[in-house]
């Protein structure tokens, strides 16, 4: 059994983090995990709501309509990321989170209103621009305020979670920046 490893464990206690740096941290972590959660409910609902939307219980309809849809929005993280990384550094990496957050927020609750298929495209895609915004809005601001020898260990839990590699007992050094 593996346990989700503690900020101790990483390096990250709080006398080695300044405040500032855990906020940003926290900040990045919540709006990344409530991106996640943004596709992965897309994921439950999306055969019923097409069913609905298309008129039809064809699944081989269903299934590339589905996959045109998130192939959309998967392109539209791109190029968020790529816009709104310029739009932070213009205006701040923390303005630049909340308004990538609210434009995710509001095209995702929009596209439950969506009357067709293609409605539904588009919002969602709009909704990846503010997602693909946040992941990197978010990244950057970690990266900005976190102490240089403690970015490694701070991705680990926002990026890999149990899936990222782990130094053997004891040693500490491999696979991490000393």
């Amino acid at each position: 059994m593996t346990t989700e490893p503690s900020a101790a464990t990483l390096g990250l206690s709080t006398s080695s983090v300044p405040k500032a740096a855990w906020l940003a941290l926290v900040s990045g972590f919540l709006g990344w995990t409530f991106d996640s959660m943004d596709l992965n409910l897309f994921s439950l609902v999306v055969f019923p709501t097409l069913a609905e939307l298309l008129g039809t219980r064809d699944p081989a309809l269903i299934s590339q309509t589905a996959g045109l849809i998130v192939a959309l929005k998967i392109l539209a993280w791109g190029a968020g990321g790529i816009i709104f990384g310029v739009v932070a550094d213009r205006i701040g990496r923390s303005r630049t989170l909340g308004l990538t957050i609210l434009i995710y927020s509001v095209f995702t609750g929009l596209s439950g209103l969506a009357q067709n298929w293609w409605q539904l495209a588009i919002l969602q895609a709009l909704a990846g621009i503010g997602i693909g915004g946040e992941w990197a809005a978010g990244a950057a601001m970690v990266a900005e305020v976190l102490p240089e020898k403690r970015r490694v260990a701070a991705g680990v839990p926002a990026f890999g979670g149990d899936a990222a590699p782990r130094p053997p007992p004891g040693r500490r050094d491999v696979g991490r920046r000393a």
